[in-house]
């Protein structure tokens, strides 16, 4: 929310946080192929809501409210921060409104929003999932914490953290991170897909517009690419940026709708 808003969640109980996570779980909820049977008759969606068996359209109208709510809510709080001269620079929402000033439109004002909201919710339980991974495996595997603190100690020191400059010379951290991604992957099904045309895949016929579930945690495991896969073994890559994009590449997904924390990933460890 920082880096789209230039919000920090003061707790747990932040409405501006909760309110988020609110709307994750619907999006979730909606996005659970084969639990909404207007996903396979779209006409359903024309019912009147009155009628017995078209509760889904109540339920897809209290979605859309809170989906509603959770986009402009931290929006207008930021451009409020804006007007206010006390927003931070930093940050997607603020960086849109600056350059877009002298030649803003109806359009970006009603795009900005949703493209900030996009990477909000695109990172928002993805990260906090990586980061428990994170914990996790070096509570298992602590010689691995050990080796990476020490390429840190030795190129940037314990007087400050690392930055963007530093990122060429941390070969061992870039490979943990993205043994972290293959190891326990935040999105395993990735988000379903469906063909804008008929394709055959092994000699199966995939009829246009079927769902697709692209199977991220069998291609992070595939023994064939990943030698003892259920093993964190961050030297798998050989320190080689192009052996970690083979993971990320499948990670953030496929298509138009791959994950927009792709061109967000520049930070020391991003590729």
């Amino acid at each position: 929310m920082r880096v789209t808003h230039g919000y920090t969640v003061k707790g747990a109980d932040d409405p501006m946080l909760t309110i988020q996570l609110a709307a994750m779980d619907n999006f979730t909820s909606a996005s659970d192929v084969g639990s909404w049977l207007v996903d396979f008759i779209p006409q359903l969606q024309h019912l009147p809501r009155w009628m017995p068996g078209a509760s889904f359209l109540k339920l897809a109208d209290e979605f859309k409210q809170l989906e509603r709510r959770s986009v402009r809510t931290p929006y207008l709080w930021c451009k409020e921060r804006i007007q206010e001269g006390t927003e931070d620079p930093g940050c997607l929402v603020a960086t849109a409104i600056r350059q877009f000033e002298a030649k803003s439109n109806e359009q970006d004002e009603a795009e900005l929003p949703w493209a900030a909201s996009s990477g909000l919710g695109g990172g928002l339980d993805t990260n906090m999932s990586t980061i428990f991974t994170f914990i996790l495996a070096m509570l298992h595997y602590p010689h691995v914490q050990t080796k990476a603190q020490a390429e840190i100690d030795g190129v940037v020191g314990n007087e400050r953290l690392p930055s963007i400059t530093d990122r060429p010379s941390l070969p061992y951290v870039r490979s943990v991170i993205a043994e972290v991604y293959r190891w326990f992957p935040a999105a395993p099904q990735a988000i379903p897909h469906a063909l804008r045309q008929e394709d055959v895949y092994k000699g199966y016929l995939l009829p246009k517009s079927s769902i697709i579930i692209p199977n991220i945690w069998g291609m992070l495991h595939d023994p064939s690419a990943f030698p003892q896969p259920e093993k964190f073994e961050p030297e798998r890559f050989g320190y080689s940026d192009g052996e970690m994009r083979k993971v990320t590449d499948l990670l953030f997904g496929f298509g138009r709708r791959f994950a927009p924390g792709r061109t967000l990933r520049r930070g020391p460890f991003s590729r």
